[in-house]
This record gives structure tokens, sequence and C-alpha cells, in this order.
């Protein structure tokens, strides 16, 4: 695993800091389509960290502005002057309501005082942040969840709401991004659940936010 700390280009302007408490750090999950990020997010919260969904924020971003929502249907993926277009208008939206959730989120921590919590400690589910621009040097530590095309094809199918076609359109347009330099650890999800736990928990205590150390 990298030790190295990523600067937060992205989050200039996001400050944190409590006295007596740690610096919040970001931790970036990302990966192809049906690979299981999800997965991976819902294990994070159980474990007391907070998870910024881009997807589900992105569609509340829609309904805020109109425009936006009427342009992102699967046709915007098959041109990448429109596709560009559209996130250089959405990017810095996303951005801003990030920052907003991640300060509430601290709050809540410092009222709540739950145990279970890492303090310190947000992440943020993306598929594409890699291969963003605007993204660049976002983070402190990237997870890449890993699994066989054929497999992510299965479960990506298995979720409904795009054709085979499109989802073949949109998997060609992805980069498998595991071995770039600013990915910390990459997560197997070919395996079972408890396969991925382990994983996990090794990654969190490589970070030092394992259970019960902070």
């Amino acid at each position: 695993m990298s030790s190295t700390v990523w600067p937060m280009k992205g989050t200039a302007g996001l400050d944190t800091k409590r006295s007596g408490s740690k610096a919040m750090k970001i931790l970036v999950v990302t990966g192809l389509i049906g690979s299981g990020k999800s997965l991976v997010s819902g294990l994070l919260r159980s474990r007391g960290i907070p998870v910024y969904d881009c997807d589900s924020a992105a569609k509340a971003i829609y309904k805020e502005h109109p425009d936006l929502g009427r342009e992102a249907t699967p046709q915007l993926f098959l041109s990448r002057e429109r596709l560009e277009n559209f996130e250089s208008r959405l990017f810095p939206l996303l951005m801003e309501d990030f920052k907003a959730w991640a300060v509430a989120e601290t709050q809540l921590k410092t009222v709540a005082k739950d145990r279970k919590s890492r303090e310190g400690l947000v992440a943020m589910e993306s598929a594409t942040i890699l291969q963003k621009s605007f993204f660049d040097g976002f983070g402190d530590f990237v997870l890449w969840v890993d699994a066989p095309q054929a497999l992510r094809l299965r479960r990506a199918l298995d979720r409904g709401g795009i054709s085979r076609e499109s989802l073949l359109q949109r998997m060609a347009l992805q980069k498998d991004d595991k071995d770039n330099p600013r990915v910390s650890f990459v997560l197997d999800n070919s395996s079972d659940k408890d396969a991925v736990e382990r994983q996990l928990d090794k990654f969190l205590k490589e970070m030092d936010y394992v259970k019960g150390e902070n």
C-alpha cells in the first residue's frame, strides 16, 4: 500500500479541523462498473465511516438543475465532447455538495461521539474519478475495487435498468486504472463477502483506522 498522502486539490476551502482532533482525511472508493463499489461502501458505513455516493448526489443535483438532468441520458456517454461539456458544469456543483456534506458529517460525529465512528475519515464513492482531470490530486487514499469483466457484466445486468448493449458501450469507455500510482490498495471482489471484509479490514488497519484504535 502506498503511504503517499495526496494533496486535496478538489477540496480547496474544505476546513474540518477542530481543536484536539485530527485533520479530516478522504478515502476514495473507485473501480469499474459492477466491481462491487456499493458493497464496499456499505461495509465502510458499517464500520463508522460515512460515504458520499456520487451517483446519488448527482441525481439530486439533476433535480435542482433540470438542464443537467435532461442531458443525463445513456446517449451522453457516446460523445466525448458532449460528456466533457456536461461534466464541466456538473463537477463543480458536485464538489460543493461534497464539501457541505463532509463538514456536516464531521459535526455530527462531534455531537454523537459514536464509538463506532472513525473520527477524521470520510469516503467518496465514484466510478470515474481517476480519469477526470477535475479531480486530479483529490483524496488521501484511493481504494480500487476489482473483479473480472464477465463477473462485472453479470452483476451490472442483474441490477437492471440498462440494456446489455448500452452497458457494454459504457464499459468500453472505462479504463482499468488499478495500476494507477494514486491507488493505495486493490481489493479483489471476485470471491465472497467474507473475503472482501478481510481485505477491507486489512486496508483500514494499514490506514490506522482499524476498529478500536481511534
